[in-house]
């Protein structure tokens, strides 16, 4: 889509440079060989004006070379004859080196891996023959820079060091002259608080009587553009102010000074005040672009998630203004170019497959590119040769938003491009300005993982005046419209403290118009505080308070009403006003309000490592593991050592809504290294960051994690604990070998350390899932019914787990018959009550997309195993009291044990276990992406699961009795393992959302076993005088409770339900 976009503006470009006698023909002169373009392009061209990089290049840049004749070197030798190196003189290796044209004159290759961030690589030649000579590109070979992250360790979001303005584009130099068509764009060396940059205030473009100019600003990572509106006046002298109020987003940090950049635009029409603006239109015919090789105007996306090919072909035509030539080339200046903002660009289709593999089940539709701003462009002279065939150079840069005519794909492909930098060639070609331009893209996919897009783009311009469409037909005249919104009307059961609302447009809207007048939320109907932000066509609502589970909110559009007339309301690009008043009412799930204060916030994902306290010696961590969870069985799977990519941060997320003020770096927090030596060091706190949301934290490392380096982090949970927005310490001790009373619901435990090893980088996705939407909305690990969103008649609901009785047995048959007869669920035997058999999830899941399809064509999906905690339920069990209420008859022994005795069962912890091989190695844990026979997109996931009940405690009366729910296996009934299954779909906003229910019965056979001991405590009658006379009694009759309670959890009443976060997230 850029391509399209550079094509145009360079064919536009070229054709002006035709009219003004400075054509350029195919007709090649007898020149020696030599380059006539690259990409990326030489950041410091022969006579450039502004020393350095003039723009930064996305790290999954592909290299490409032309020349005006054919190489001569073998394409197996050209490897060897190619050169990247990075600053400090590490070689890269390239790969997948092609001729991009049959006359072998172009050449391609990638580097092996995506290239260092913020890093200025040097591209030379050595023995390569072009046209029977050898060639060396430049003097001092091809230099470039790539774009800092976005994410990841902080340094590799930075170029050099604190936060500056590292360039502006253009700079006011010949090579980019400053015009009365600019837009500016600017580079910051530090990513940017888009909430810091207040047009007016902390930036300004203001004339020489310090009049502020009518300005659209959009802010994206490290990029900032201010679009005047109109034309600037030559006449004038104006100041483009940066100011210290603009920080980073990365640590706070404000500029060090304020920046000023005075100029004075160049009039760019000719002398008669006439402006030249031609149309130019993407090539239709079929054909290969000789600078990459590959189709015209096509951007092919690749990404882990998105599978290697998945090409778009960009039709459409733009409209570009040049700059008066003869006045520019007699100044020694490029010839500026300039495209409409709101221009619109139109992609074909693209079905959307997991990995490349498996069908999503959607298509795009039509992929719709719109111009954010004006886009800039600067024609000039071949920067690499003098020869007179050589075509023009252009370099064009464009802000950019991406919609789909899908409602899911643009949930999920929706957002803002900035700066995006096209380099081509222009020449004139059968009496027309022919563009070729090449550019890459790294949008986002999902909100998860990022694409890397290729752009090849030829425009033709039109012979004959009479031909080219008029620009006035190209008009938008529709208003915009909402496509979806998050939370949505039918799933704000999935919205909790701290998420994010976003309203998903067609199309872009005016910054200027995004505020606080014309978005507004309401908490039951009391205005609140929010920050908003705009990414392409979404809008991002960000409460400043978490929001909470009881009140009515409503997000009002418009709340005043819109006017085209006096442009006031949400406004697109060319002024079109959105609708009217829109108000889009939601509530989260209800529950009881607040935090809970009787029970203790858990650890549901530590990333790396096991979520709970562990039993752990310098043994365990010598022989590869890190011991196991605290109070579980002494034969529990050891743990294994966590690994982590070396570029992505240490993530927890909680159950309940956390304390910011108790997460404290070096304190209740603490990073550790291990030494050459073995020992272990502190992380300085400036040494990583800490960021916290009401339910996670993430801590980024400043430089990577070492690659082999063993790490630990530590949460605490006692002294100096972490504690939840009701200051209750975080809970790491899940297990029990003993029975728990509910007062340790409120305790916290040991801390919660869990080791790790620095990575390489995976080509995969990290997914992070939540288990949405919940009955146990606040986590309280009790369900409240007829408040709380479960089962009402014995249905199945998301992320619940029905259960059922099978009747009892002995444990000792045939010797001894239990007095527990039979057991029933949620109610007495023999009563009804379907909507109380079930215990309702608290949990989430951390998942890697892996990317590449097995042999099946399945995509795997690792799984990175957690604990799942439950709510309570009643056991009941009914009790045989024949004798026992003849030994209260005569008053021997009143044990006050009635027919049906309730047993509550606590909450419960289940944990997915690490799968091992045959010599008990662990394994990844992988489940798998696949189409099933009906041709439902379905994920299958086989687990290996232990449950634990640690605060069920079966006794009754004077039967002291114990249980098995320590570390119990469940499975598939007569397997070995449980297996769950069902379809993954997605939410109008771009959602990924899976279902999983167990295919065959899970049998849980609960086995009580103890001693019935009689005493002065626990029974009245003769016997609380002389109970030693009546336990022998007791013995003979063979009075006992050892009991087998069959439950099951019937086929489809395991249900989990997964959601991905927002795309905006």
């Amino acid at each position: 889509m850029k391509k399209t976009t550079i094509a145009l503006i360079v064919t536009t470009a070229l054709a002006g440079c035709g009219d003004s006698g400075d054509q350029q023909t195919v007709t090649r002169a007898p020149t020696p060989g030599s380059l006539t373009f690259t990409y990326p392009a030489d950041s410091t061209p022969p006579g450039g004006d502004q020393p350095g990089v003039t723009s930064t290049v996305p790290t999954t840049t592909p290299v490409f070379l032309r020349f005006n004749k054919s190489i001569d070197t073998p394409l197996t030798d050209i490897p060897d004859s190619l050169i990247l190196r990075d600053a400090t003189g590490n070689e890269v290796t390239l790969t997948d080196v092609m001729f991009t044209d049959e006359d072998k004159m172009g050449l391609a290759a990638k580097p092996d891996k995506a290239l260092a961030p913020g890093t200025s690589y040097t591209l030379t030649a050595e023995g390569l023959q072009v046209g029977g000579a050898p060639v060396s590109l430049t003097a001092d070979g091809i230099k470039f820079k790539t774009a800092p992250a976005t994410s990841g360790p902080l340094l590799s979001q930075t170029e050099g060091t604190g936060f500056e303005l590292a360039r502006t584009i253009p700079d006011g130099g010949n090579d980019y002259p400053v015009t009365d068509f600019t837009t500016f764009r600017l580079q910051f060396t530090e990513p940017v608080d888009p909430q810091s940059v207040v047009y007016g205030q902390t930036i300004r473009l203001a004339d020489q009587a310090g009049e502020p100019v009518n300005a659209e600003v959009y802010v994206k990572d490290h990029r900032v553009t201010v679009d005047p509106e109109g034309y600037l006046d030559p006449t004038k002298t104006y100041t483009l102010k940066v100011t210290t109020g603009i920080k980073s987003a990365l640590l706070d940090d404000a500029l060090s000074e304020d920046r000023t950049l005075t100029f004075n635009p160049i009039d760019s029409r000719s002398p008669t005040g006439k402006r030249q603006i031609m149309a130019q239109a993407a090539e239709t015919l079929s054909g290969q672009l000789p600078l990459t090789g590959e189709d015209y105007n096509s951007v092919n996306l690749s990404s882990p998630l998105l599978g290697p090919d998945n090409p778009t072909a960009v039709t459409g035509t733009v409209f570009a203004e040049l700059g008066f030539i003869p006045k520019f080339e007699a100044a020694g200046q490029s010839i500026p170019l300039r495209i409409d903002r709101g221009t619109l660009l139109t992609g074909s289709s693209v079905v959307v497959k997991v990995a490349g593999a498996v069908p999503a089940g959607f298509e795009s539709d039509a992929v719709e590119v719109r111009f954010l701003s004006d886009a800039n462009g600067f024609l000039m002279p071949n920067p690499y040769t003098d020869a007179v065939d050589a075509p023009r150079s252009l370099e064009l840069y464009v802000d950019m938003a991406l919609n789909t005519g899908n409602t899911i794909a643009n949930g999920a492909l929706g957002q803002q491009l900035m700066h995006v930098q096209l380099v081509g060639t222009a020449i004139v070609e059968d009496g027309k300005l022919s563009i070729e331009a090449v550019g890459v893209i790294e949008p986002d996919v999902m909100g998860i993982d990022t694409a890397s897009g290729l752009i090849s783009f030829k425009l033709n311009g039109f012979r004959n005046v009479e031909d080219a469409p008029l620009q006035a037909g190209f008009a938008d005249t529709e208003a915009p419209f909402i496509k979806s919104w998050v939370p949505g009307d039918d799933n704000q059961d999935k919205l909790r403290p701290g998420d994010n609302l976003v309203v998903y447009f067609n199309e872009p809207l005016l910054p200027s118009s995004i505020h606080s007048d014309n978005i507004q939320l309401e908490k039951n109907g009391v205005p609140v505080d929010a920050n908003l932000k705009a990414n392409g066509g979404s809008v991002v609502i960000d409460p400043v308070e978490p929001l909470e589970h009881g009140p009515a909110y409503v997000l009002r559009l418009n709340p005043d009403g819109a006017s085209s007339q006096n442009g006031s309301g949400l406004r697109d690009l060319a002024g079109n006003t959105f609708a009217s008043q829109v108000a889009l009412p939601f509530q989260l799930s209800p529950t009881e309000p607040g935090t809970p204060t009787d029970q203790s916030p858990l650890a549901l994902i530590t990333h790396p490592g096991f979520p709970c306290a562990k039993d752990i010696t310098d043994t365990n961590v010598s022989n590869g593991n890190q011991g196991r969870c605290t109070g579980g069985k002494d034969d529990d799977d050891l743990l294994p050592i966590g690994q982590l990519e070396t570029d992505k941060p240490i993530i927890v997320r909680f159950s309940q809504n956390m304390n910011p003020e108790t997460i404290i770096p070096g304190d209740s927090l603490t990073v550790e290294r291990q030494t050459d030596t073995g020992q272990w060091e502190k992380l300085d706190i400036s040494e990583y960051t800490l960021t916290t949301e009401p339910r996670s934290l993430t801590i980024t490392p400043l430089v990577p994690w070492e690659t082999g380096r063993l790490y630990r982090y530590t949460l605490n949970a006692n002294d100096s604990a972490i504690e939840s927005a009701a200051e209750l310490p975080l809970q790491t001790v899940l297990l029990t070998q003993d029975k728990w009373e509910a007062t340790h619901r409120t305790e916290g435990g040991t801390a919660l350390v869990n080791y790790f090893t620095g990575i390489e980088k995976k080509n995969a996705t990290y997914l992070p899932l939540r288990n949405l939407p919940a009955a146990d909305a606040n986590a309280d690990l009790d369900y409240t019914k007829d408040l709380e969103a479960g089962s009402q008649a014995g249905e199945s609901v998301a992320n619940a787990v029905g259960l059922a009785s099978n009747g009892v047995s002995s444990l000792d048959p045939p010797q001894q018959d239990s007095l527990v007869v039979d057991a029933g669920i949620g109610c007495e035997v023999g009563e009804s009550c379907p909507e109380d058999k079930f215990i309702y999830l608290t949990a989430m899941l951390d998942t890697i997309v892996a990317g590449q399809p097995d042999e099946q064509g399945r995509v795997p999906v690792e799984i990175l195993p957690s604990v799942l905690a439950t709510t309570s339920t009643d056991v009941w069990a009914k009790i045989d009291t024949t004798l026992l209420d003849l030994f209260a008859q005569f008053n021997i022994a009143n044990t006050g044990i009635e027919a049906n005795e309730r047993i509550p069962t606590g909450p419960l912890m289940m944990r997915i276990r690490y799968p091992r091989d045959a010599n008990g190695n662990v394994e990844p844990l992988n489940g798998f992406l696949y189409t099933n026979d009906q041709g439902q997109f379905t994920f299958e996931l086989i687990l290996d699961v232990y449950l634990d009940a640690p605060y069920l405690n079966p006794s009754i009366g004077p039967a002291y009795l114990d249980h098995n729910l320590r570390s119990y296996p469940i499975h598939d009934l007569g397997g070995d393992r449980l297996t769950l299954r069902g379809p993954v779909t997605f939410l109008p906003d771009g959602r990924i959302q899976i279902q999983l229910l167990n295919v065959e019965k899970v049998p849980i056979d609960v086995e009580v076993r103890g001693d019935i001991k009689l005493n002065s405590n626990n029974v009245g009658g003769i016997c609380s005088l002389v109970p030693n006379l009546c336990n022998p009694l007791i013995d003979l009759l063979g009075l006992n409770a050892n009991t087998v309670i069959r439950l099951e959890i019937p086929e489809g009443k395991l249900s989990l339900t997964y959601l991905s976060p927002t795309t905006q997230q």
